[in-house]
């Protein structure tokens, strides 16, 4: 049995099973007036599964996915699933958490009017033309 930990924001919820281990759970409206305490059916072919390591681990990414936008998280999601069609392989879970917060700390620049140029642009589409 899974129950709701803490809502994060409306698609990302932390929960704990029954042997009191914790997992960030990320679907599109899991955690919509949901609250602490309440049991939680997860579909896992619909919602993309996180298992923090450690406490610390945990406490740290619930700060940072707290600290990011329900739209940068839903962008972050769009874009990985693109790539992994388009490029046929798997990543490793905790690319979610550092894409969503590039991706989030990119469109703060930009709306800050903080334009960054890549010096490694040219190399980077040379190397990885597919990527």
């Amino acid at each position: 049995m899974t129950r709701i930990k803490k809502v994060l924001n409306s698609s990302v919820v932390l929960t704990e099973d029954d042997e009191q281990k914790e997992f960030i759970l990320l679907e599109k409206g899991i955690g919509y007036g949901r609250k602490a305490g309440q049991e939680i059916n997860v579909n896992f072919e619909q919602c993309q599964l996180f298992i923090p390591i450690t406490h610390d681990k945990s406490r740290q990414v619930i700060e940072l996915l707290s600290a990011i936008s329900q739209d940068v998280l839903n962008l972050t999601s769009q874009v990985l699933k693109t790539a992994k069609n388009i490029l046929q392989t798997d990543f490793n879970d905790n690319v979610y958490f550092v894409l969503a917060d590039h991706l989030n700390f990119a469109i703060e620049r930009y709306h800050k009017k903080m334009m960054i140029t890549n010096r490694l642009s040219w190399e980077i589409q040379s190397f990885y033309t597919k990527e």
